[in-house]
């Protein structure tokens, strides 16, 4: 096979078969290179169990953590790598996503919390385990825990209690969350906390109304600021926040709140109206603002708002204007 071929073309090679599944003979042509890194490169990738199997028995501990992470491993090597003396090799085995449950509830009772950790952190743990590393005394493993798709309600409601506010973070961020989940941590006393829960799509308008209020409360300006920011990075939000939020001090709070174009129509004609000329420019550049508003806005004392205002309705109401007359000829003859 590698008769005829130069070391490039060798390397090319290599690079184009080494995820497919591969005959022995190949797979132990992949593994022939002078360059100790590339080796263990293609083994973490090589596609051939029964090498792996082989290889999983190598005295280099590299060679068996390459093994050990690759998701084409048996089943049953990696049983036998999650019992290895040395935890830079079970520690792959608990990322593996082809490591199978009975394995991953064997090294979530591991004393290397890194490995418990990543048992926490593979997409295939299962409910039973999570719960019971909801109990781990290392708050990072805690803390995956919490943001774990899997990770249960009840589990969830657990977390939402410890002391550790990363771990109730995850909790506020996980879209398994429910309502009056948020709603508790909507009032957290930590502002981190918060505002996962201000960017969790499940989080209601209520929530959120109530969460702005709990806020102005406590009398944190920056927090408050902060909340607002995050809110409205929302896709949708009621009249009755956007009003809210309309009310902040600063203007550039106003102006993020001028560009939405889910805005009401009474808010519009208010923010038209705002003190400062970035607001009203905004507003003058809505996609859908009301002609009334444009006209009013084209007299602005700002310049730069009035031109925009005037471009505005003789681009976008040149037709309109042409309908409104028609549709007011229409009820004369109709009234």
């Amino acid at each position: 096979m590698l008769k005829g071929l130069s070391k490039e073309e060798q390397h090319d090679l290599k690079e184009m078969i080494i995820k497919q599944s591969v005959s022995d003979e190949v797979a132990y042509f992949l593994l022939q290179t002078n360059d100790a890194q590339q080796r263990l490169t293609n083994i973490c990738r090589l596609n051939n169990s029964v090498v792996l199997t082989q290889l999983a028995q190598d005295e280099n501990i590299e060679v068996r953590q390459c093994v050990a992470g690759n998701p084409n491993t048996s089943v049953k090597v990696l049983a036998q790598l999650a019992q290895d003396e040395n935890a830079n090799i079970r520690r792959p085995v608990a990322q593996n996503t082809n490591t199978p449950i009975e394995v991953l509830t064997y090294l979530a009772q591991d004393e290397d919390d890194y490995i418990r950790e990543y048992v926490a952190n593979n997409p295939n743990t299962p409910v039973e385990v999570l719960a019971q590393l909801a109990q781990d005394k290392d708050h990072y493993t805690r803390h995956l825990v919490a943001r774990h798709k899997n990770t249960s309600v009840e589990i969830l409601t657990q977390l939402a209690q410890d002391q550790n506010r990363d771990v109730r973070s995850s909790v506020a961020k996980n879209i398994n969350a429910p309502t009056e989940l948020l709603l508790q941590l909507a009032h957290d006393e930590d502002q981190h906390v918060r505002h996962q829960v201000a960017q969790n799509p499940n989080t209601t308008n209520d929530i959120l109304k109530s969460m702005l209020k709990h806020v102005q409360s406590i009398s944190d300006e920056q927090d408050y600021y902060d909340i607002v920011r995050t809110m409205l990075l929302r896709n949708s939000l009621s009249d009755e926040i956007l009003d809210m939020i309309a009310t902040h001090p600063a203007w550039n709070i106003r102006k993020k709140v001028a560009k939405r174009n889910d805005i009401s129509f009474s808010l519009m004609s208010k923010l038209a109206q705002d003190s400062e000329y970035e607001v009203r420019f905004e507003i003058a550049n809505l996609p859908d603002v009301p002609v009334s508003i444009l006209r009013q806005l084209a007299q602005d004392q700002h310049p730069r708002v009035a031109a925009a205002a005037r471009i505005k309705l003789k681009k976008d109401y040149d037709e309109g204007e042409i309908y409104e007359q028609v549709l007011k000829r229409l009820a004369r003859i109709l009234f």
